[in-house]
């Protein structure tokens, strides 16, 4: 992944788990605002911010639209979690499981800045995505605030590693259509029979 970091203002971070960054963005100085919808996880998280007073958690679920969803939770202190089922996913991670799951209320991304009055956007021009298959769904869903990101940063897969979930070629697509380009795709995981994983960095066309 190439050093784009000092580029960056600030964060908005979906899917934050117990915000395994949090260090990370500390020490860089950026603000950053984390979205996560699992209970258990979003106390840890909180927790875990508690002493940095530029970073906030919010705990909500983020979708293309409002609606209820299912959403699954993963044995792997909820890492994995996801609105999909696994599909090929268990051929790479066996030992992981959906143990539980809780139907949530979802919004799109815009709707949740506007609910938490995060008026300033463009303070925050990296986005964050690590939502395991419903980063497509999440994008689509803000399409109206992307020209406020500099930088999309997101995990993405080759194959159908959830049922439903979006692909990396899905994802090229949309976002050069919304004015991206793939500046970087770097290997995480995978088999050769199976597919690979990527982290993967968009930039907006028109940044230096």
């Amino acid at each position: 992944m190439i050093d784009f970091w000092d580029g960056v203002r600030g964060v908005i971070h979906v899917g934050g788990n117990i915000g395994q960054e949090v260090e990370f963005y500390a020490e860089k100085g950026l603000p950053v605002i984390w979205i996560e919808p699992i209970p258990q996880y979003y106390e840890i998280l909180k927790a875990n911010i508690k002493k940095y007073r530029n970073q906030k958690a919010i705990r909500e679920l983020v979708a293309d639209k409002r609606c209820l969803l299912e959403l699954n939770i993963a044995s792997n202190h909820g890492a994995s979690s996801s609105i999909f089922r696994f599909s090929k996913h268990k051929e790479l991670w066996p030992n992981i499981e959906m143990v539980s799951m809780v139907r949530m209320a979802a919004k799109p991304l815009p709707d949740i800045l506007m609910k938490y009055k995060v008026r300033d956007v463009v303070k925050y021009n990296c986005l964050v995505l690590d939502t395991q298959g419903s980063e497509l769904l999440i994008l689509k869903g803000a399409k109206s605030i992307l020209f406020n990101f500099d930088w999309i940063r997101l995990e993405a897969a080759d194959f159908d590693a959830y049922a439903g979930g979006c692909k990396i070629d899905e994802l090229d697509k949309f976002l050069l259509e919304s004015g991206f380009e793939k500046t970087c795709q770097d290997r995480t995981a995978g088999k050769p029979d199976i597919g690979n994983y990527f982290e993967v960095l968009y930039r907006r066309k028109d940044v230096e």
